[in-house]
């Protein structure tokens, strides 16, 4: 019974790592605290092709919390727990 249990999680335990690893966006970067979040969107403007989008949003944590998923050539830079001028700063060094 022990050994019907224990394989049965191995199985499940596989299947659910593989799903997460390789099926779930794997390239989705996910953050454990909101400077990690900032960090990791500011690194994604500087460094992705960013060139294509028309408007960008900046401000704090409210701005932060704007779904633009939807909207086409907009990109949310604002930064939680920070203000419009670091996002404007950000968007300075890209040049």
């Amino acid at each position: 019974m022990i050994k019907k249990a224990l394989l049965s999680f191995f199985i499940i335990f596989m299947t659910y790592t593989i799903i997460v690893t390789y099926v779930v966006d794997p390239h989705k970067f996910v953050s454990e605290h909101q400077w990690q979040d900032n960090q990791i969107k500011a690194q994604e403007y500087l460094y992705s092709n960013t060139d294509s989008i028309q408007h960008i949003i900046v401000g704090s944590s409210l701005a932060d919390r704007l779904v633009v998923g939807y909207l086409p050539d907009i990109y949310n830079l604002s930064m939680g727990g920070l203000g419009a001028f670091d996002g404007l700063q950000t968007i300075t060094k890209k040049g």
